[in-house]
């Protein structure tokens, strides 16, 4: 039998293999039998009796995976949204309402980093300048979401 370390099973199948584990262990199993029963290498049977050990049966929960860096940090995601709230022609543009392809130029001359309108479009509705789902009529027309309102005294 091929003992592997589990990456074919989907992540609630093995939290529900790990917490069996510390159960088999405490009713007299050894760790060479835990890992035949399931099939698995040795060694990751005792990472899991490690892990709860140190951490108890949080530290057997599948984690998320973190996913990709951010293409911005937060300093320049920051000085962003805060420059879009201004108007456009304060950054040389003709017209004061924003789109998606104004807000790419100003990332690149802020940053020099180019991002697709997919990206632009995730970072403004993560600090809640757009809302709602993208559609193609949204796409192109930031400026029918994000109009420039001048404050009043």
């Amino acid at each position: 039998m091929d003992k592997g370390i589990g990456r074919h099973l989907v992540h609630e199948m093995l939290e529900k293999q790990r917490f069996r584990a510390i159960e088999l262990r405490r009713s007299g199993w050894r760790v060479s039998e835990i890992a035949a029963a399931f099939g698995m290498n040795r060694r990751a049977v005792t990472r899991w009796f490690t892990a709860y050990k140190r951490g108890g049966r949080r530290a057997l929960l599948s984690k998320k995976a973190p996913g990709p860096k951010p293409k911005l940090s937060a300093r320049e995601s920051a000085k962003i949204i805060s420059s879009i709230r201004s108007p456009a022609t304060k950054f040389g543009f003709k017209t004061p309402a924003w789109s998606y392809w104004k807000v790419q130029h100003l990332i690149w001359k802020f940053t020099g980093k180019k991002l697709s309108i997919s990206s632009i479009w995730r970072l403004l509705r993560r600090h809640g300048v757009v809302y709602g789902p993208q559609d193609r009529s949204s796409r192109s027309r930031l400026s029918t979401l994000v109009s420039y309102r001048k404050r009043r005294p």
